[in-house]
């Protein structure tokens, strides 16, 4: 049996908080690259003003970098609550009219290519 890991998490963590949500996102390999690209982008500038301001190590990051990147965690809270089939058919949707402009020109589309290959 496969258990989603908010569900597996939640008991260790308490159910309905925050951090039973995000831990998961945090942990994956995705979520793990994900941030790691995000605090590699924040300037460096700024964790040397913050250590000028008196923080330590763990107040830099707690106090200044952390909140910085609030819309990734975000995003990898929202990771593991996507709906599929509504995404897949918003996709077909805007793939839609695509497709039947293309089966109506199909003819002006292969005589555009073909009149583009040379001699």
């Amino acid at each position: 049996m496969i258990a989603k890991m908010g569900q597996v998490v939640s008991p260790v963590f308490g159910a309905n908080t925050i951090f039973a949500l995000v831990f998961p996102g945090i942990v994956s390999a995705f979520g793990v690259f994900f941030l790691r690209q995000t605090y590699m982008g924040i300037p460096k500038e700024i964790g040397e003003a913050a250590y000028l301001d008196g923080c330590n190590q763990w107040q830099t990051f707690y106090k200044v970098m952390f909140p910085l990147t609030g819309t990734s965690v975000a995003a990898l809270r929202g990771q593991f609550s996507t709906n599929f089939p509504v995404l897949m058919a918003g996709s077909l949707l805007a793939m839609l009219p695509m497709v039947v402009l293309y089966l109506i020109f199909q003819k002006q589309f292969i005589e555009g290519i073909a009149s583009t290959g040379g001699k």
